[in-house]
């Protein structure tokens, strides 16, 4: 299986491709035509945003059905954000595969009311030489969370600014992603089903 993100794709490069200044016909050009391609159904394209209204907007606008291979996602940082969650549920339909991007995490977060509606959970701390603290115990909580949900979970990064047991943990990678400096009950990557289970979907 592979994986094409669109946020590397020209039009939405270190951008959020819903701004309110993009026009959707621009959107069922440059993302819908591209992924329904000869090649683009070849690869699981992954769509993140933070306007997940948008997105849903955007969903009923087409007036086709959403590509299945097309992935979508919000990102969440905060426990407030979570409430994006809610927007990501009408977008595409029973077969559509929707994830959450908890990264760069900033506080603990509760999923909990959120996961038997998702097919899967990104998690990473924030990278850079001012971020943000994560806390290890917030990824043992998530992975805790989707396991009990049984929902696949994907431990990304720790981040630049680790803390653990109280302290700041030191690693020789910059962002906290090499595998073999975590504990072995972080070293978690899961991929969710080629298509979304029956228990997961939209009725």
């Amino acid at each position: 299986m592979e994986f094409v993100s669109l946020n590397s794709r020209r039009e939405s490069f270190m951008s959020d491709a819903l701004s309110e200044t993009v026009q959707f016909e621009f959107l069922k050009e440059e993302v819908i035509r591209n992924v329904t391609s000869d090649l683009g159904r070849r690869h699981r394209s992954l769509w993140l945003t933070k306007r997940p209204q948008r997105m849903a907007g955007f969903s009923r606008w087409l007036k086709i059905t959403w590509p299945c291979n097309l992935w979508v996602a919000t990102s969440i940082t905060t426990q407030r954000s979570t409430s994006r969650t809610k927007h990501l549920l009408r977008v595409g339909d029973e077969n559509t595969t929707r994830f959450l991007s908890v990264e760069p995490q900033w506080e603990e977060v509760v999923l909990e009311k959120w996961l038997p509606r998702k097919n899967w959970v990104i998690q990473g701390g924030e990278s850079g030489p001012n971020a943000h603290g994560f806390h290890v115990d917030w990824a043992d909580s998530l992975i805790k969370q989707c396991k009990s949900s049984k929902v696949p979970f994907f431990l990304k990064q720790l981040g630049s600014n680790v803390c653990w047991k109280h302290e700041q943990a030191s690693f020789e990678h910059s962002h906290g992603g090499n595998w073999d400096e975590r504990p072995k009950r972080l070293r978690v990557r899961q991929f969710p089903a080629c298509e979304p289970s029956s228990s997961k979907r939209d009725t």
